[in-house]
């Protein structure tokens, strides 16, 4: 719990330590699932793909084990995100159980539900109107729940979504509203003003776009 904690404070590294750290003590397969996804998804953010991809793996053999259906379905989507990241694409079978789940384990991090996995892996695999869907739905039951951090990963994603697919417009407002999310957040505010000086690159206008730029620059 620590660990998702940490990460939600953008302490990545101190999140992959207590993972490894929750790992080597988990007692029983429901437990030791949940510490390897957690540190397979971590790993990805540090930049080691492969070692996740290795703790993905260990997460699905400790879920299968343990019959618990809800945490097979998660490491399933955790492969997925690691496989996608190895340049093996989407593997869309392993995201079918993801797709039955509003929410996921309490252990998972609250910016990743099973909508928000399924919909970043199929933006970035060009399924766009399928990715549209299943975002904007995301996005509304946020707002019912009042749930600011993981709406900005949803609007993030939806600005880049609409800003290649031309909907310059829509992808502006998606950006609005992704910082207004992300008011208190220094690494989602940093990705919804790189999105957004995205739109504005694509409209020429280079001011904004280049105020957008430094704005991220100055949180890196």
């Amino acid at each position: 719990m620590l660990a998702t904690v940490r990460q939600a404070q953008n302490a990545i590294h101190d999140a992959v330590d207590l993972a490894r750290q929750s790992l080597a003590e988990a007692r029983g397969d429901l437990l030791r699932a949940a510490a390897a996804r957690f540190l397979a998804l971590a790993l990805v953010i540090t930049g080691d793909v492969a070692g996740g991809d290795r703790y993905a793996t260990i997460a699905i053999a400790a879920a299968r084990a343990s019959g618990d259906a809800r945490s097979v379905a998660e490491s399933d989507a955790a492969l997925a995100w690691t496989r996608f990241w190895l340049g093996h694409g989407l593997q869309s079978d392993l995201l079918v159980c993801a797709r039955t789940y509003t929410v996921w384990s309490r252990y998972a991090p609250h910016d990743s539900s099973p909508a928000v996995v399924v919909g970043l892996l199929t933006s970035w695999a060009d399924r766009l109107a399928e990715a549209r869907d299943v975002l904007l739905a995301e996005d509304r039951r946020l707002v019912e729940l009042g749930r600011d951090r993981p709406r900005a990963v949803v609007l993030f994603t939806l600005t880049e979504l609409e800003c290649r697919a031309g909907n310059w417009t829509t992808a502006r407002r998606h950006a609005a509203d992704g910082l207004l999310a992300a008011a208190d957040d220094e690494f989602y505010r940093c990705l919804l003003h790189s999105a957004r000086g995205l739109v504005a690159a694509h409209r020429g206008e280079l001011e904004s776009a280049r105020a957008d730029a430094a704005e991220c620059s100055r949180h890196r």
